[in-house]
């Protein structure tokens, strides 16, 4: 049996002009309207709701003065949010001591703090022979002050590819760090 309190909800809904979207959320979800779906519901203010604003606060329409601002902050502060977890301006420094030039391909990095393996690929370049020696800088993403403790170098000598391991001390990512110094020997 539903409560009183379900239709009086749907009523709500029907005036809103969101009976679609409801009816949607509620197929989702499996809400079917049961008594027991309402928990905290009951504070909430119809009337606000049915005038386009928050329970509690007078309705906020797009020709109000400052309503576009609002959401061009709102956009603003969500991107920041999903970049936050880049460590930007990483420095990758790979110095070739063989006797033979490498082109160096790409690093993987162990993240300790998310414990997976991570790759970034290098814009390929060709170190010399004997101390060639090139810096990347680079955006990592999803390992801000996380903490990296290994790297594998991926690179060509002659005609073949290697794959280098390297421990490396046990650094958190932060920007602008030097956070690989590599020597291939």
């Amino acid at each position: 049996m539903r409560s009183s309190y379900s239709s009086r909800s749907c009523l709500v809904a029907r005036r809103a002009g969101v009976v679609l979207v409801f009816s949607m959320v509620g197929a989702l979800t499996g809400c079917g309207g049961e008594a027991g779906d309402e928990l905290g519901l009951d504070v909430v203010d119809e009337e606000a709701l049915l005038e386009g604003g928050e329970p509690g606060t007078a309705p906020l329409e797009a020709s109000e003065p400052g309503a576009s601002e609002e959401a061009d902050s709102l956009g603003q502060a969500q991107e920041a949010l999903l970049g936050s977890n880049t460590c930007q301006d990483v420095y990758i420094a790979v110095r070739n001591l063989l006797n033979d030039p490498i082109t160096v391909r790409s690093i993987e990095y162990y993240n300790g703090t998310e414990t997976r393996w991570q790759t970034e690929d290098l814009p390929n370049r060709t170190l010399a022979a004997n101390t060639g020696l090139e810096i990347w800088i680079q955006d990592l993403e999803r390992t801000k002050n996380d903490v990296v403790y290994s790297a594998n170098l991926l690179y060509d000598h002659l005609s073949h590819t290697h794959d280098e391991h390297f421990n490396i001390p046990d650094t958190t990512c932060v920007d602008g760090i030097i956070l690989f110094d590599l020597f291939v020997e």
